[in-house]
């Protein structure tokens, strides 16, 4: 994860010794909990005259559970504490602390998936695969093909093994056939789950194997497990 402070010039977020994981919590409507890879967990800190945030905790409460919010039109997100229901945000030293009421730029951090340099598609009626001569996508494969992700300023761009990007072609149909990439965003819903938008629609699958950029909200035909 990174803030986006631009004064700063975007500071990612670390720890010693490793990178963050988020945790989903299904019981809990989905509620998250940031993780070191060691598996302690961020926890909220409350003294007399500041709250701030360590990773340092191998046990899960309500000091160590935040709720993340996206924004749909920045592609960032926010951070609340289930503790005090203030935002993070990220002090000029580069500190956490959650003392925020109403979230603003400094409050915003850029998500980033970077354990998937390859990824995989599953959604309702089976894999996204691609027609090797035409670029078509089918939904509907029972066997996977593997596509590279590549991470452009908050944006995604997937490309097929021949090194096209995918792209949305005719009648919002999407195919990998674009020589140049086509930035795709993705909406985290649930605990391995994605939406994947472009020109403001989702992608969508039917049961005839048909891949097209035409939903307006998030149903099932829309949600795709990585």
């Amino acid at each position: 994860m990174r803030d986006d402070d631009i004064g700063r010039g975007g500071q990612f977020v670390s720890s010693i010794g490793g990178s963050f994981q988020i945790v989903i919590n299904l019981k809990k409507n989905g509620i998250l909990r940031p993780a070191k890879e060691n598996r302690d967990h961020w926890s909220l800190a409350i003294g007399a005259s500041r709250i701030d945030l360590s990773a340092n905790q191998d046990e899960e409460a309500d000091q160590e559970t935040f709720q993340m919010e996206v924004n749909k039109e920045t592609k960032k997100c926010t951070f609340r504490t289930s503790a005090n229901g203030k935002y993070v945000t990220a002090k000029k030293n580069g500190q956490l602390a959650a003392t925020v009421e109403t979230a603003s730029e400094t409050e915003q951090f850029l998500m980033k998936l970077i354990n998937r340099p390859i990824i995989v598609f599953r959604g309702e009626h089976g894999f996204i695969g691609c027609r090797k001569m035409t670029g078509t996508l089918d939904c509907n494969r029972s066997s996977y093909d593997i596509f590279q992700l590549e991470f452009n300023d908050g944006a995604y761009n997937i490309k097929d093994s021949t090194g096209k990007y995918w792209m949305v072609g005719n009648e919002a149909s999407i195919t990998s056939s674009s020589d140049s990439p086509v930035d795709f965003f993705f909406e985290f819903c649930d605990f391995n789950k994605v939406a994947i938008k472009v020109n403001n629609k989702y992608l969508k699958g039917d049961h005839a194997g048909v891949l097209k950029a035409s939903a307006d909200a998030i149903e099932p035909s829309t949600l795709w497990e990585y």
